[in-house]
């Protein structure tokens, strides 16, 4: 199995967490404030994202930048830290 790059973790992470938060894909870009081809771009990891995006995907998602970066990423944790902030 060849080892994934930095960019197919990342959109496979992104995809993970919009899935866990009911983002599709339409809302999400709005909220993001990205086009749907970027996205698609972003989540089958053929785009190198510029630092500002990756941060407010990171935002509108509620995670850390690092965290979509890290290939141990779980996202439903996110439903978990979301449910006790509210």
């Amino acid at each position: 199995m060849p080892m994934m790059t930095t960019a197919h973790i990342l959109g496979r992470n992104v995809r993970a967490a919009r899935l866990a938060r009911d983002y599709n894909k339409v809302q999400f870009c709005l909220t993001v404030g990205i086009s749907r081809p970027l996205l698609d771009l972003i989540e089958t990891g053929g785009s190198n994202l510029m630092l500002e995006k990756l941060v407010r995907i990171a935002e509108v998602l509620e995670v850390e930048p690092w965290e979509l970066l890290y290939d141990g990423f779980d996202p439903y944790r996110i439903r978990v830290r979301h449910a006790q902030t509210q």
